[in-house]
């Protein structure tokens, strides 16, 4: 069977409560398999979340979502897909709350590798972390000689006060 549907809840589980008999369900990890999986789990027999970089046999021949959707469908029935690890609700808060550290942290640090990149493209000694310090950014700030540098810096500063 052959079906195109929209990417809503509703939509989607509309489509599966129509279908008749045993359904078995696999799709590729993705941006959306942690919902898909949790959406569907409850009204399916079996769902296998594969990793595609694992199952080699989607890298042969041509390419293309009915293309890849049948080799998939056929890798299923043969029990030859990788799978890759899915839980429902349990540890799921957790690793968002994980992500959203790491986004953090990232973010964090991309911020004050700029502002250091303002000051020392102007050569500008900025060691340690003084120049991250909101006591004393005006002091930092009176450094810089050019008005938008001295704007780009202290927007940054408040970029970080944020974080």
């Amino acid at each position: 069977m052959e079906s195109i549907i929209q990417t809503r809840a509703d939509a989607i589980r509309a489509f599966i409560n129509g279908l008749s008999g045993t359904v078995h369900v696999t799709f590729e990890e993705g941006t959306h398999a942690a919902w898909l999986y949790e959406l569907i789990k409850p009204l399916v027999a079996e769902i296998v979340v594969c990793n595609p970089r694992r199952n080699k046999l989607l890298s042969e021949g041509s390419k293309g979502d009915k293309i890849d959707a049948n080799k998939l469908a056929h890798l299923l029935r043969a029990n030859l897909l990788k799978t890759v690890y899915h839980v429902e609700h349990g540890t799921r808060a957790l690793k968002e709350l994980a992500h959203s550290y790491d986004s953090l942290v990232m973010d964090s640090i991309r911020v004050m590798n700029r502002i250091k990149a303002i000051y020392r493209g102007r050569a500008i000694g900025c060691a340690g972390n003084g120049v991250y310090l909101n006591t004393r950014r005006g002091e930092w700030l009176e450094k810089l000689n050019e008005p938008g540098v001295k704007n780009r810096a202290e927007r940054a500063g408040r970029v970080r006060e944020r974080e």
